[in-house]
């Protein structure tokens, strides 16, 4: 009938137009604004920043934020007990945030799901011994494991992502190897088995590529986990040095002056919360987008 609604299926909706729009993924769309400010915002820091951020001056310390008697902004978000600005080392700690949260990331992942398509394809031996791994890496608390990888290794930015790397590569191999498990019964697998396909090209061409969607929302949600961590080493002295800044070392740094100079912690905390808070809503929006399901309510609701 000419008046019914035509159902529309959600392969006809191009993929970026499900994320990115309001009416469709208004999570998505808010977290990738959110995460896209804090990106441009890292990497330009030299051209929005007027001060270095380790440049200190004791006449102007502990200043608190707003304008000056003659109307000029030296210091918007005011200074810290060595006199240096603090818009000035929040912006160039989203850079050291984002790269070591996003560099973890791509480490644990890729170990992960190498894991796990190998505990999952082969089984057996292969399969427990890496679930027997999982499951006492799981007995510990992950920051207190990250605490001590960095305590083993050193600290440092690097030794600081190859920590937070290895803490976290369970969740990408325990999800491989799950869905691994009923995918590789399938007929596509089984087809490219009878035709003599190689155990490497089953596991890299036919199986990884079906795995993908679950992995990128592993990803995209641990990237504010691996935020929250790094803060939380830094907070403690076990993560990137004092010299460069990092919003947990500016947690650290202003906890001796919180309640007479709050705006040390206000400020970093909240950089903290509104990117990881754009990392969880990202992630939701990647899981919706992965929901054909989803988008099928929507077209047909909106």
């Amino acid at each position: 009938m000419s008046g019914s609604p035509q159902r529309l299926g959600p392969r006809q909706v191009p993929l970026w137009i499900r994320l990115l729009s309001p009416r469709m993924n208004l999570a998505g769309f808010a977290g990738a604004v959110l995460l896209l400010v804090v990106l441009v915002t890292g990497l330009a820091a030299p051209l929005l920043t007027r001060q270095p951020p380790n440049a200190q001056d004791l006449l102007v310390r502990l200043r608190p934020p707003g304008f000056s008697s003659a109307g000029e902004v030296p210091h918007p978000l005011g200074t810290d007990q060595l006199g240096r600005d603090i818009l000035s080392r929040i912006i160039h700690g989203a850079r050291v945030s984002l790269i070591v949260a996003m560099t973890s990331v791509v480490l644990s992942g890729a170990a992960g799901v190498l894991l796990g398509l190998l505990a999952g394809f082969y089984g057996r031996r292969m399969d427990t011994t890496v679930m027997r791994l999982a499951d006492l890496q799981l007995a510990f608390p992950f920051l207190l494991l990250a605490m001590s990888l960095v305590a083993v290794l050193g600290t440092g930015m690097w030794y600081l992502v190859l920590a937070l790397g290895i803490a976290n590569w369970v969740s990408y191999a325990r999800v491989v190897r799950g869905s691994l498990l009923s995918l590789r019964e399938r007929a596509f697998v089984e087809a490219a088995r009878a035709v003599g396909a190689s155990d490497r090209r089953l596991l890299f061409r036919h199986i990884l590529p079906n795995l993908l969607g679950p992995v990128i929302v592993v990803a995209t949600l641990s990237v504010s986990r691996m935020i929250i961590a790094e803060s939380s080493l830094s907070f403690l002295g076990l993560g990137v040095p004092p010299e460069i800044p990092s919003w947990g070392g500016m947690l650290s740094d202003g906890r001796s002056y919180i309640y007479t100079a709050w705006w040390l912690t206000a400020f970093p905390g909240l950089a903290i919360m509104l990117t990881v808070l754009g990392a969880n809503f990202f992630g939701d929006g990647i899981r919706d987008l992965l929901d054909p399901q989803f988008f099928t309510r929507r077209i047909r609701t909106g």
